[in-house]
Order: structure tokens, then sequence, then C-alpha cells
């Protein structure tokens, strides 16, 4: 175990934050489960939300408050996830209010409510249910059902609150009162939500599809899909959680850490509890699991760090208390995970590792986010306790380098122990080893968005295949030939048709020039020739048509007859279909003149 003063913490660190915002009225004085960073429209550009113990839900946009809505309860925990595939994709956002949770999501530019998810009812234990069965039936007595209750206690295992208040109660006939309660009633428990996380089901990505793992004061540990409200995972806990961190995706690999109130920090992978946990002595601040390794801030001014199996990596005195713990994760400017530590002192302490890479003051805080706020991905939101608001925005030229600090502050700090001193590496050669462990810790996700996109092109060619046999040419075109002479092109995605009329009357003969404007050669084609019967005599009105090449012209000559004693004008509908299509490749009419007034002949 690596062990280091306090003393050199903070001394000689620069400060890396520029402050965007600080509002002294915001009255958002609320801890760091309370606060939220959520791209809510889907426009690239996130936004703030905060619950506060007002019962009100406030989203902030640049300096101001641009809607709040009103709760029912008092909030413990707000977050934000997405849950369907809906266009244009806007993540939901979850609010937690004893055991109800509440989600909403951005209609029309305003949050909503959507949905309301209740927890499970929690049924006693067989041991104490059997307790309450001998009440009822009249075999156990008063003193004989405390005694039982007791020695389940006593065992660890988890009561009621029924069974809680009644061995708290010392009076007998209170005792009475609340034991023929609990008989009309029965001793069922609706446990509160203490602590939630997201995590991700495929992709380590933010618009990826998240479940709700959730934890609650009936020792259990839940995963939750808000988008069927299935419950996926639940799971008996050594102690009541009070805090969690999750890594990896639900579908493939992850672990999730329980800070438990005892002060003890379990592992869950695979879905089921790891046997090896990390015992610290006391209660937890905050905890956060990232590379394989643990970070936990107690509440005796000591941080540090586990692997999976628990062994300690190192442990740091702070020079205070520890306040509010963040995790500092940037994926897209550049690469960095590390972890952020507000001090009762105020000293604001950035971690890489075990090395202090920023130092900062902001006094009294009482919780902190770390995120994207309006298009900055860098943004560290504060709550105070009188509660001011403030937003610092990260320096674009900030180092975060573990090896830069180190070489910075070893001018003013004693001398460090050899295997401690890194390696100083040139920044072309950073650059890379930045780049191929990126690639190394997301491989999978990598192949998963190649394949994935292998699929969606495959799909694409697919389709405009198919688009392409089955597509026909302008759904009803047609158009209009004036009376003799040549008639003006009629052209679909496959044919080019133009027509000519030749004759006085009453005979007449239609000359129509197919052309083929297709790629590909088209066979298994007729013509349907359709006028009005009591004026135009169609010889032959269906009638098959040659394959037509790409390129090529075919000539059709069809006879019509005027049997209109008057020689009325008329019009000829033409119409060209593929066989096992119902949809005409093109349709077109054609003006038939008016016929010379003389008798007509068969």
């Amino acid at each position: 175990m690596d062990s280091q003063k306090s003393t050199s913490l903070a001394s000689g660190k620069k400060d890396i934050w520029l402050n965007a915002l600080t509002d002294p009225l915001a009255g958002t004085s609320v801890p760091s489960t309370n606060i939220c960073l959520s791209d809510i429209n889907g426009d690239g550009k996130y936004a703030l939300i905060i619950a506060d113990d007002k019962r009100l839900l406030r989203v902030w946009r640049g300096g101001s408050v641009v809607s709040q809505l009103a709760l029912l309860d008092t909030p413990t925990a707000v977050f934000s996830f997405y849950a369907d595939r809906t266009l244009p994709m806007t993540p939901w956002i979850g609010v937690i209010c004893g055991n109800l949770f509440y989600f909403y999501k951005t209609q029309n530019g305003i949050l909503r409510p959507k949905a309301k998810f209740e927890l499970p009812v929690f049924e006693p234990i067989a041991e104490e249910a059997k307790v309450w069965e001998g009440i009822k039936k009249g075999s156990m007595q008063l003193e004989d059902a405390l005694g039982a209750l007791e020695q389940i206690r006593d065992d660890g295992s988890v009561l009621t609150p029924s069974a809680q208040r009644l061995l708290a109660l010392e009076n007998e006939d209170a005792q009475e009162a609340l034991l023929e309660d609990i008989k009309s009633k029965g001793a069922v428990w609706r446990p509160c939500a203490t602590c939630c996380a997201v995590i991700h089901n495929q992709i380590e990505d933010e618009t990826d599809l998240s479940h709700l793992v959730i934890g609650t004061e009936a020792r259990r540990l839940m995963v939750l899909s808000p988008a069927n409200s299935k419950m996926l995972l639940s799971l008996n806990l050594p102690g009541v959680p009070c805090c969690l961190a999750v890594d990896g995706e639900f579908t493939t690999d992850y672990r999730i850490a329980v800070g438990f109130r005892n002060g003890s920090v379990g592992i869950v992978r695979d879905g089921k509890v790891n046997g090896n946990v990390i015992a610290t002595g006391t209660g937890i601040v905050g905890l956060a699991i990232f590379s394989k390794r643990i970070y936990i801030a107690r509440m005796d001014k000591l941080f540090e760090a586990y692997t999976i199996k628990g062994k300690c990596l190192f442990s740091l005195q702070l020079p205070s208390y520890a306040v509010a713990m963040e995790m500092m994760v940037m994926k897209t400017a550049r690469q960095f995970k590390g972890i952020i530590l507000s001090l009762e002192n105020g000293d604001v302490l950035v971690f890489n590792n075990k090395t202090v890479v920023s130092a900062t003051k902001v006094p009294d805080i009482v919780g902190m986010r770390f995120g994207f706020f309006e298009s900055e991905e860098g943004a560290l939101v504060t709550t105070q306790k009188g509660g001011t608001l403030r937003i610092g925005l990260i320096q674009r030229q900030a180092n975060l380098d573990e090896s830069a600090s180190l070489s910075a502050s070893s001018s003013s700090t004693a001398a460090l122990d050899e295997q401690d001193i890194p390696i100083v590496i040139p920044k072309r050669s950073a650059v890379f080893f930045e780049q191929a462990q990126a690639e190394a810790e997301g491989c999978q996700a990598m192949y998963r968005r190649f394949q994935r996109d292998l699929a969606k092109i495959r799909l694409e060619t697919s389709r405009a295949y198919v688009s392409l046999l089955s597509t026909s040419g302008g759904k009803g075109l047609s158009g209009a030939h004036p009376g003799g002479g040549a008639g003006a092109g009629l052209i679909s995605n496959f044919v080019q048709v133009s027509a000519q009329i030749q004759g006085l009357g009453p005979k007449f003969n239609v000359v129509l020039v197919l052309s083929c404007v297709a790629k590909v050669a088209l066979v298994d084609l007729f013509m349907t020739l359709q006028a009005n019967e009591e004026i135009t005599k169609i010889t032959q009105p269906v009638r098959m048509l040659p394959t037509l090449l790409p390129g090529s012209t075919t000539t059709v000559v069809v006879s019509v007859q005027c049997i209109d004693p008057s020689g009325a004008a008329d019009t000829m509908k033409i119409a060209i279909s593929a066989k096992r299509h119902s949809t005409p490749l093109l349709m077109a009419m054609v003006r038939l003149p008016p016929s010379e007034t003389f008798d007509m002949v068969e």
C-alpha cells in the first residue's frame, strides 16, 4: 500500500477552471445526486437540471431558468438516460421520490411527464412471516413474538418497518395496539430507493439504450428496463446500499460497485455478488469505478484505490474531510478519466490516478456534477450551502497528465521514490499511446459499430436493388397529345413514348415509338389501349410488346376507326405494364382528332 502526506497534495497545483457562471440567488443547495446535465432537446446543447427540496424540477440554459415543474414529493435523485430510439433522439429524465420513479421527456421543446414506476412490495422473510402467522392464529403470544423478532434482528436479517416499530416500543399497551393494526393491514413494506445509477445496454455511448440500477432500503439491488418496466435483475445484498458506481455494458461485461452504510464496498458482476468485500471501517463519501479500479473517498480524510479483487493500490491522507466526489470523464476533445474531490476546507482537487493535477478554491460545496453544459464538454457544476450555483469550464490548454504535474511540483516538494516518478514521454509518443489505449479499452464497441455500419450498408444496398426492380415509373403519369401531328414524348423511369397520328378519318393509324431508357432490358411487357366504345373502335386493344433493349426504339402501329356519325373527337388511353406488376410502367393519353363528315364505312 502506497501512502502520501497531505501537505503536498494541493501545493503548487494550477487552477484549470474558468468561471462561467456564479449565481448567489439560485437557491440550489442540493447534493450531487440531485444535479443532472442532459441534452434534453437533442440539439447538442446540454441543459442543467436540478431537483431541489422545494419540490421543484428546474431547467437551466445559459445562466437562467427556462422552465420548472412541480414534484409530488421531495426528490432524492435526478438522472438522464435513453430508453427508446424515437427520432429525434432525446433522453428521458428520471426523478426518484421515495419508492416512486417519475420519468419526463421533452415534447415540442417542453419537458413533460412521461411515465411512473413504483418499486415492488417487499414481503417479510420466512422467519418473520411465521411470527405474523402465529400471531394471527393466536398460537404465539406477544412476549414470544418479541423474542423471535429480536432473534431475527440479531442474526442480521432485514425486518419490515412494522417489526422494527414493534421492537422499539416499550409500553405494552402501545405494543398491543400496534399488533392489532398489523393484524388488520398486514406487514407489507414498500422500501424506498437509496441510490441509483445508469448502465448502458450494449455499447459505451451516451445515446445507447440504458437500464437503471437501483439500490433499496430492503438490501436489494435491482436492474430495471424503463422501456418496458421489466425487472432484469434482482439480488439480495449483505447491507443497505448508499451509493453505486457502474462500469461496462449490461449485455457484455459489467461491474457494479456498491457502497454500504456500514462502510464496506461490494462488487456485483455477471448477476452475482462477488465474495471480495472491501472493508473501510468508516462511512463512504463517494465511489467510482473505471479501468478495473475502485476509487473510494472516506469520511476519515482518506482517498483510496482498490483492484476488483480488493487489493489496496494506494491510500492518500487528505488535508480535510471529503464533502463530495465526482468522476471526470472526457471523450471528445481529449481522452481523460479522473476523480474530482471537494473538501471541507474549500479545496477542489482533480486526481489523475493518485496525482493531483489541479487545485482550486470553492468554499461550502454541497454537491457537484461534471459533464457537458451547453456546447462545452468540460463543465463543473457546484452547489453551495447558501444556495449559490457555480459553473466552471475547463481551460482548453489545461494539462491533465500525471507526469507533467509531477515534474512541475518536483521543485517545491520532497524527493519522491524512484518507482513513483514516471518516464517523460515525448508528445507524439504520448498521443500514440493514448490512442492505442483508447482502442484497446473500446475495441468491443468499435467492432460492434463496424458490424452495425456494415449491416446498414448491406441493407441499404438490398433496398436500392429491390426498389430498382419493383418501383414503377411515376405513379399515374399521364399527358395529353394535341390532335394531329407528332406527339411530345412521355417519359417514365423505364420507357419513353411518342405518338403520331396519320389519316383524316374515319380510319386513323396511331404510330407509337417506344424507347427504353432503363439500364437493363425490359421483357414481358404488354400494352393496353382504351377509348370510348361508342365513338372509336380499336383494332387489337391488348397486345404484347417485344423486348426493349437499352437505348433502342420500337415502333407500334395501332389502327383505330371513328364509328360516331358526327365524327366526334375522342381520347385514347395507353398503359404499358409488366407481368407480375400491378402498377403500370407508363400511362399516357392521345387525343384523336375529329373525323371527316361523310358516311362511315365499315
